[in-house]
């Protein structure tokens, strides 16, 4: 086992959302000290199915690259099927797919091409993501990982779908997308980069492509890396592999570190089961920037009652298009949560969000309210005049950026979403009026806040 100290900063770095899973297909063993992939070639090599078309000459079969080499390429269709079958019969890692799904890893990258762990999720009914990296496509953007919704990246593709790495090209156009022109998902990125402990499961770094992908998941950084290998696994590759990555390999078998670290997520009350995962409701959180402090209080009590909160400070990962952001996850959400102010009903960027949530047919729209200047008979008329003098403002910029040939995309971006609020106003106005809306100030904030979490729970 790790020293009481490296346990106790793994569990430190659990609790903080910071530590990453990398789990590969020697979690488990096997008779005579089998890797996994030495297993699946047995059962493929006899499986009379593929016609043959895996030999059991070493011609074909690269055991230390675990890679294959076919007769005929046109044939990786049926191999899929096979390798898929293989894969969806392996119970074996149901009971420690179990306790991972309980720790609270926002991220979990796997080097297995199935959906094995993402089906315990589902069994469980917790909240997550499940994506892979394709093997020549461009990989599909995902959320900001966290430990209310985890991520589960297949790095290797997904079997299924006919988009794992089996042979040398497969690898080799693998590689040439992930090292080069198809980097990982952004939030994917700043994850691993923000991670402060990697923990690595069943994982073998003798193979070079796998040592390449280590570097490009831990980047330049120090993070604390352990990787957890089976009793007599340690030797003098693994030795010189430590020393060039910077990895710190323990010699124990990898279920029993994870039966002990579940043990201790345990006794500390952070396993997903123990903060009540999976969470009640999911609600957007709309407001200006100019009432953070607001927005933070409800963000924090809402947490705490189990109610996960979205929000662009929290949610939005650097280079996501805003208005993609927005509407994906008000898409996605039980409710939209709007703090409404002055500052609010004259902010482009909230009044996108309260018209696309009035445009979704049955979307709740929970108003809270800072002040109630809205009220005022004259509140329409004035906001009008404040959002001209902004709009005449930003022509003024245009024209002097023009003049010294700088570029004006940010600038025509806020003269179109105040265009847009110019024109919104009056809808948004008209909607506040007629619904429900639960004072945020100061004074009432406090006692209000179970009231807020009532709403949106009762209209979930």
């Amino acid at each position: 086992m790790p020293t009481e100290l490296d346990l106790e900063d793994i569990l430190e770095d659990i609790k903080k959302g910071c530590c990453i899973l990398i789990l590969g297909p020697d979690l488990v063993s096997y008779p005579n000290n089998q890797s996994f992939f030495e297993v699946m070639c047995q059962e493929l090599q006899t499986d009379i199915r593929l016609n043959g078309e895996i030999d059991v000459g070493p011609q074909y079969i690269f055991t230390h690259e675990e890679l294959i080499q076919l007769k005929n390429p046109a044939k990786v269709t049926p191999l899929y099927r096979r390798v898929n079958k293989f894969y969806n019969n392996r119970t074996e890692f149901d009971a420690p797919f179990a306790k991972i799904a309980g720790i609270p890893f926002p991220l979990m990258v796997s080097l297995l091409p199935d959906q094995r762990l993402a089906s315990v999720f589902e069994e469980k009914q917790l909240d997550f993501q499940f994506k892979h990296y394709p093997r020549e496509k461009n990989p599909e953007a995902v959320d900001k990982p966290t430990p209310l919704r985890p991520l589960i990246y297949n790095i290797l593709g997904l079997a299924d779908e006919d988009d794992g790495i089996l042979t040398f090209d497969h690898l080799f156009t693998y590689l040439e997308g992930i090292l080069g022109t198809r980097p990982l998902p952004q939030a994917l990125r700043e994850a691993l980069d923000k991670a402060r402990t990697f923990l690595f499961l069943g994982v073998h770094f003798e193979k070079w492509y796998m040592q390449v992908l280590l570097k490009l998941l831990i980047g330049k950084k120090h993070p604390e890396k352990f990787s957890l290998l089976k009793n007599g696994y340690i030797n003098e590759v693994n030795t010189f592999i430590a020393r060039r990555l910077e990895l710190q390999f323990l010699e124990v078998e990898p279920l029993d570190f994870l039966n002990e670290l579940y043990q201790q997520c345990a006794k500390e009350g952070i396993l997903r089961s123990q903060q009540g995962r999976p969470s009640k409701a999911r609600v957007f959180l709309s407001y200006s920037h100019r009432d953070k402090e607001t927005a933070d209080q409800l963000g924090e009590y809402l947490t705490q009652e189990r109610i996960e909160v979205i929000r662009d400070i929290d949610n939005m990962y650097g280079g996501q298009d805003i208005e993609t952001f927005i509407a994906s996850n008000i898409n996605q959400v039980d409710c939209v949560l709007a703090i409404i102010s002055e500052n609010s009903l004259r902010s482009g960027w909230v009044s996108k969000e309260l018209m696309i949530t009035i445009e979704r047919a049955g979307k709740y729209l929970l108003p809270c309210c800072l002040d109630y200047s809205f009220e005022q008979p004259d509140f329409i008329s004035k906001s009008l005049v404040v959002i001209q003098q902004s709009l005449d403002g930003i022509k003024q910029e245009m024209t002097e950026r023009k003049e010294r040939e700088l570029h004006i995309d940010d600038l025509y971006r806020k003269y179109r979403l105040l265009t847009d609020l110019r024109y919104n106003l009056p809808t948004i106005i008209a909607k506040l009026q007629n619904i429900k809306c639960i004072s945020c100030q100061p004074d009432n904030l406090e006692r209000n806040k179970s009231l807020i979490a009532t709403y949106i729970l009762q209209n979930k």
